[in-house]
């Protein structure tokens, strides 16, 4: 049974980080195995599995509430997704049927807005509140994915091609579906992992698809981070460098076994694989084990959030969960060390020190207003070695902590970059 992952942050030597603490959470006793988890907020997340179940929390965790239906039965739940504080679909397999349910009233109440005969739903994504994809088991020698552009109120199976299975067996997994808008008002990206050792991908919003090899037979879960990086998880692990029309195999990753879950967020990059969590902090370049369930329980599937507040500050949230029902919360603040509050004069982002250094530097860096901004770390090449900080930040002056204690001896630029501003500078790591 394909296992669910869920996250916390690692505690790695993450740049800045000022708190980060990962614990297990109490769900009702019984809870059955869970199969997905959707994070909204800080506060907000929700979870599906086994016999119906669905739970929903606005409490950080501290309480989940059964949020289930009569409409459910005691069927699976596989997939579910929030588009607001109180709306949420779950995609799920009832009487033989594959069914699409909502609530915008946090789970009191659900309606089902789709049904499709001899077919199981398996996972659901949005791209924002009116557009999401459902996809599931093949049917009728296809596999099965429909559209909403109006928030469920009806699903498009005309303009959304279903491709072609490749045999009776196949199956879906649930959360293997991620779909990502490319820049604002683009073309949607959809990618969904298979059992029949391959990676579909549509490019034009579901028109036409084509089909990636892969040398695993499963592929449980993908994710991007950016258009063209993206990770997948199945028997062994697999990165595309093209947007996902070519997958290969990577190695001397810790942990053997199925990678049921990958999932990037924050500069952070994370699968599961049986009941051990592990995290890269350079895009995937080496992982570490960050953590292991208490109760080797396996991890099916994780999900995280972050949000940023009105200091120098952000915080990442992560809910996961297992085939014994635990779950598990994880909560880190990230962020920066203010050294004034006095409004400066004009951008400025000053030579780290000491430089050259080993392995800890510091950077400090002026803003004049409040606005977005990114403080990165790159290679000779160009390629992210470490996030730093990208969040919201107030004006003034800002010292950022940089440990490359995992990183080898050679020269790198960090690069600070807000909607008015960029400016780069070269350090030198001698070890």
């Amino acid at each position: 049974m394909k296992k669910i992952l869920i996250i916390s942050l690692f505690c790695v030597q993450s740049m800045g980080a000022l708190s980060q603490v990962w614990v297990e959470q109490s769900p009702p006793v019984g809870t059955p195995e869970l199969y997905s988890v959707f994070a909204y907020s800080s506060t907000i997340a929700w979870v599906c599995g086994d016999q119906g179940t669905v739970l929903c929390t606005s409490t950080s965790g501290a309480t989940w509430i059964p949020r289930g239906s009569a409409l459910f039965l005691s069927n699976n739940m596989y997939g579910i997704f929030a588009t607001s504080q109180d709306t949420a679909y779950v995609v799920c397999s009832v009487a033989g049927a594959g069914k699409v349910f909502k609530t915008t009233d946090a789970g009191l109440n659900w309606v089902q807005k789709f049904t499709r005969p001899s077919t199981s739903l398996k996972d659901i994504e949005f791209v924002d509140s009116q557009t999401g994809y459902v996809y599931g088991n093949p049917s009728e020698k296809k596999w099965f994915i429909i559209r909403t552009t109006n928030a469920g109120a009806s699903w498009d199976s005309v303009n959304v091609t279903r491709p072609a299975s490749f045999d009776v067996d196949d199956l879906a997994w649930p959360n293997a579906l991620h779909v990502k808008r490319i820049g604002v008002g683009g073309p949607i990206t959809i990618w969904f992992g298979t059992n029949a050792a391959a990676i579909m991908r549509s490019t034009n919003s579901g028109a036409f698809w084509t089909s990636s090899a892969t040398q695993s037979s499963n592929v449980f879960s993908i994710t991007f981070i950016n258009d063209q990086i993206g990770f997948a998880g199945g028997q062994v692990p697999y990165r595309t460098l093209n947007g996902g029309l070519n997958w290969t195999v990577q190695i001397n990753y810790p942990n053997s076994g199925d990678f049921f879950s990958f999932v990037n967020s924050s500069g952070y990059l994370f699968y599961s694989s049986g009941f051990k969590i592990c995290v890269s902090t350079n895009t995937g370049t080496s992982f570490a084990v960050q953590y292991s369930q208490p109760n080797q329980e396996n991890y099916n599937h994780m999900g995280f959030v972050t949000v940023a507040n009105d200091n120098a500050v952000s915080t990442l949230t992560g809910w996961g969960v297992t085939d014994e029902g635990s779950i598990s919360h994880y909560t880190e603040t990230i962020g920066i060390s203010t050294i004034s509050t006095t409004i400066p004069e004009e951008f400025k982002l000053k030579q780290n020190y000491p430089n050259p250094f080993n392995p800890v530097t510091y950077i400090n860096f002026d803003i004049p207003k409040r606005g977005n901004l990114s403080l990165k770390v790159f290679d000779v090449n160009g390629r992210l070695v470490r996030t730093i900080f990208a969040g919201v930040l107030n004006a003034g002056s800002y010292k950022a902590d940089f440990d490359a204690s995992e990183l080898p001896s050679a020269a790198y630029f960090y690069r600070l970059e807000t909607e008015d501003y960029i400016e780069t500078r070269k350090m030198v790591l001698i070890k």
